[in-house]
């Protein structure tokens, strides 16, 4: 064993380069496997928390008062904002379908109550990060309304969950519950207040939880909204308005709440005819159906699935390449060395011996990269079937690149290079 490892290490010695890129390529090559992993079990967990969207469509509405005067004209109307609510509530319990409101309001909070990174501030995704103004952090939240807190797979690692209670404004006044992203338990804990002001209305958020890693929510416009940043906010219900300052900030609320989409499996006619009956009920005839029917989440699958394709593709042909790299580094070296090998087999060695030099060297091509990742991957928790799958590709690389060397070998004509060598 011994001989074997010296002759192998000295082989690899020889051929520096041609060893450092092949174990590079078969380096990369496992990279690419692990990424097509975690991309594969990310999508299927994806699918699987999502499962309740399967076979629906969504078809987006809001209200039709798009100019300033049709608005203004609309709110001297008798009984307004009655209408308003009256449509909003048919919505949530009437409709007979499933009504989505899903909305990124910023909320503004005082610097004095918290010191918090710009990754929290209303824009930063987009690379422009709200400023302090006024001394208060505009911060990013989402409001949902009780069917969309149904629908979508929010677990919380810490504290309660939102009930239908907490929608209903009328149980606490001038207080909201709120659910805060896994990043906020670093600043608040479960039960405290935070001053915040909501649509230029102020209000005390009562802290219930906090979000598990990595939770989120789908909207029409963003088919992926990440929760581990942001504030989620229940949509308030509210009581008559006792004063005209209260009464404006709910016609400026409730207008953002009917802003939303129906999530149904019925088609476009169907579903129109139940948005009519919506607005002859309330008698809020300002509610349009915008655009074609799409499907939830589509876009991001569609993403996923588009990366795992070309993963997969980096990996075949990595895949192709180490293995003829391989098989053509010690073809050519059979056939540089075939001075030493007659010695070998002279001196009364044997071809299976020289067989297993270049199967040790194929395994010692292939081990040190399979284990120098192995090695580093550890250290991040992964999964026992990443690893499991990591041994078999490598294994399936060495066996391959071990099947035309072996052809190699039995077409060798020994007795007619002996008698050379003699």
């Amino acid at each position: 064993m011994n001989m074997i490892l010296s002759e192998v290490s000295e082989s690899l010695r020889r051929k520096k380069m041609m060893t450092f890129f092949l174990m590079l390529g078969i380096l990369v090559f496992l990279l690419s496997v692990i990424l097509i992993i975690i991309s594969y079990v990310h999508l299927q967990e994806k699918e699987s928390s999502v499962s309740s969207f399967k076979g629906l469509h969504v078809y987006r509405i809001s209200d039709s008062l798009y100019e300033d005067s049709e608005f203004k004209a609309y709110l001297d109307e008798p009984e307004a904002l009655d209408r308003l609510k009256h449509y909003y509530t048919y919505l949530e319990e009437n409709l007979n379908e499933t009504f989505i409101h899903v909305s990124q309001q910023p909320l503004f909070i005082p610097t004095d109550q918290i010191e918090i990174d710009e990754s929290f501030l209303e824009g930063y995704e987009e690379g422009n990060p709200r400023p302090i103004y006024n001394d208060e952090y505009t911060v990013k939240t989402v409001t949902l309304n009780e069917q969309a807190l149904n629908l979508f797979p929010i677990q919380v690692m810490e504290g309660e969950t939102l009930t239908s209670e907490d929608f209903d404004h009328s149980n606490a006044p001038g207080q909201i519950p709120v659910l805060l992203g896994a990043a906020y338990s670093e600043y608040f804990e479960v039960g405290d207040h935070i001053k915040a002001d909501y649509l230029f209305q102020e209000f005390e958020l009562e802290v219930k939880g906090f979000l598990k890693e990595n939770q989120f929510v789908s909207s029409p416009s963003e088919p992926e909204v990440f929760l581990d940043r942001n504030i989620v906010i229940p949509a308030q219900q509210f009581a008559e308005p006792n004063s005209e300052e209260e009464e404006g900030f709910q016609e400026r609320h409730y207008f953002n709440l009917i802003w939303g989409a129906i999530y149904s499996e019925s088609e476009r006619d169907a579903v129109e005819a139940a948005l009519e009956e919506a607005k002859a009920a309330s008698r809020f005839p300002h509610a349009i159906m915008m655009g074609s029917p799409t499907t939830p989440l589509g876009q991001l699958f569609e993403a996923i699935a588009e990366s795992i394709y070309w993963l997969l593709f980096i990996a075949t042909v990595l895949f192709i390449v180490c293995i003829f790299g391989i098989s053509m580094m010690l073809r050519k070296k059979i056939q540089d060395n075939y001075k030493n090998m007659m010695i070998h087999l002279i001196s009364g060695g044997s071809m299976r011996q020289l067989f297993l030099y270049s199967v040790a060297e194929i395994a010692v091509l292939v081990g040190l990269p399979t284990i120098l990742l192995v090695l580093v991957i550890m250290g991040f928790n992964v999964p026992l079937l990443v690893l499991m799958v990591i041994f078999l590709c490598a294994l399936a690389l060495m066996i391959l690149a071990i099947i035309p060397l072996y052809l190699h070998f039995r077409r060798l004509p020994v007795s007619r290079l002996l008698k050379r060598e003699e």
